[in-house]
């Protein structure tokens, strides 16, 4: 596996902004990617680049957020340079052809089976192109990449409309000939209630105690908020907590598509028997783990078994990968793809609910009430409603065509999470492996039942 050309600026690392009135005023510059070529010497013109997007208000969040793509992206055109022995404002339209073909030949570096996407090599260089961009700005040469320039690269725009409030606004992306036709999107379906099964009882033999627990706890996070990865990592103990107390349970969840770097935060119902899982993995595994580490608790739920620390979005995908594995799992399995089925499922129960009959009836009911508008907004974490559509057209798909929906998509959230539960703790037993906090979810289990019967 290639070593990475870049590292992440400190979390803690500040840079003066603007200075009036005799005081400098200070900046958050943390998580900012810096470039280094091959040979480990430092990259003026990629690292001028990321500091010209950080000025821009790219996302740096859950450890460098788009910016850290970015850097990832231009990465390759760095080594293409570095084993050519050419400096970047030497590329050529020529060279760019040629670059752009190396990236269409060669695997991927962080897969062992599948090639590199169509789709993935225009984006990739699409951001080469704009770091070459920069660098003929920096050359006071703004023509570097243009259609009579030394690379023939341009600038295309497209019209995006909002037909929910009326307005259209322009978006623009870097094009050259040597870039393959794009790739059709592929469809992704939500996970199936098989998998999910199977992902449980891989959990459940995992021989180290705090991973099984952490593993339990991410399983029921992605099922029953259906959350993105990044917003799982970002989750905080204080939520958990929170939300016990509260009536009804609302568990307050990081949005990671707030656009920039703003902080913002919705709030997912969810039920006492979740969270009581989750309370006890704080407990009797978390806790104890930080103590034992000597490690001033930063409040993040998840949390590294060997060092303490936050965990990276890419561990979950990681962590999901391993236990498809485990589990026997052939068909691709990620941690989306449990988004995919809380929104699916979602939609379903407000089609039934409200004995919808098409796309365009859910469309105008989503529209017209504005209170059922912000509650979809808030569980989803979605801000355009026009981004939802692929899931409804899935909850319709399913119902039309007599599909057998899943049994949350038809019960009560309560028993969804008990049944769930229930699995967990049964493979537990079934493998001999009885921790503490299995009785009092047991406890909670039988209240909420008495509470539905």
């Amino acid at each position: 596996m290639p070593r990475k050309l870049y590292t992440l600026t400190s979390d803690k690392l500040e840079i003066p902004w603007f200075f009036d009135e005799g005081f400098i005023y200070m900046s958050d510059a943390s998580a900012i990617p810096m470039l280094r070529y091959p040979d480990g010497s430092w990259c003026h013109y990629s690292n001028n680049y990321m500091y010209s997007l950080f000025k821009r208000g790219l996302s740096r969040k859950n450890g460098g957020g788009t910016l850290k793509a970015y850097a990832a992206n231009v990465s390759h055109l760095l080594r293409y340079c570095f084993s050519n022995n050419i400096d970047l404002p030497q590329m050529t339209d020529a060279r760019f052809s040629m670059f752009i073909r190396t990236l269409s030949s060669f695997d991927a570096p962080f897969s062992n089976s599948e090639p590199r996407s169509r789709n993935s090599v225009i984006n990739i260089g699409r951001n080469c192109l704009g770091l070459l961009s920069h660098v003929g700005k920096m050359r006071f040469d703004d023509n570097f990449v243009s259609s009579d320039g030394a690379i023939k690269g341009e600038r295309k725009l497209v019209n995006i409309k909002n037909n929910e409030k009326g307005t259209t606004f322009s978006k623009s992306y870097w094009f050259h000939r040597s870039f393959p036709v794009p790739s059709p999107l592929k469809k992704r379906f939500p996970i199936s209630e098989v998998n999910i099964k199977k992902l449980t009882i891989a959990a459940a033999a995992t021989e180290d105690i705090f991973i099984r627990k952490r593993r339990f706890a991410m399983l029921r996070l992605l099922e029953s908020t259906g959350c993105r990865r990044s917003e799982l990592v970002a989750m905080k103990v204080q939520s958990v907590y929170s939300a016990l107390g509260e009536q009804p349970h609302l568990l307050r969840m990081p949005t990671s598509k707030g656009g920039g770097n703003r902080s913002s935060t919705r709030l997912v119902p969810v039920s006492k028997t979740d969270l009581k899982l989750l309370e006890n993995y704080i407990t009797y595994n978390r806790s104890p783990l930080v103590k034992k580490l000597g490690l001033e608790d930063h409040g993040t739920l998840f949390i590294s078994s060997t060092t303490g620390q936050a965990l990276l979005a890419n561990t979950v995908t990681q962590e999901i990968s391993t236990l498809s594995k485990y589990g026997g799992i052939t068909e691709r399995t990620s941690p989306h793809m449990f988004r995919h089925r809380f929104i699916t499922q979602y939609f379903v129960k407000l089609i039934k609910q409200h004995d919808l009959k098409n796309i365009d009836d859910c469309r105008r009911l989503m529209i017209n009430t504005g209170a059922l508008k912000q509650q979809i907004q808030q569980i989803t974490g979605h801000k355009l409603l026009s981004s939802l559509d692929v899931y409804i057209d899935l909850a319709f798909s399913e119902l039309t065509n007599h599909i057998e929906v899943v049994d949350a998509a038809t019960k009560d959230m309560k028993l969804s999470s008990l049944q769930r539960t229930l699995q967990m703790m049964k493979t537990e037993l079934s493998a001999s492996k009885r921790e503490k906090g299995l009785a009092e979810l047991l406890e909670v289990i039988a209240d909420e039942l008495n509470d539905l019967l």
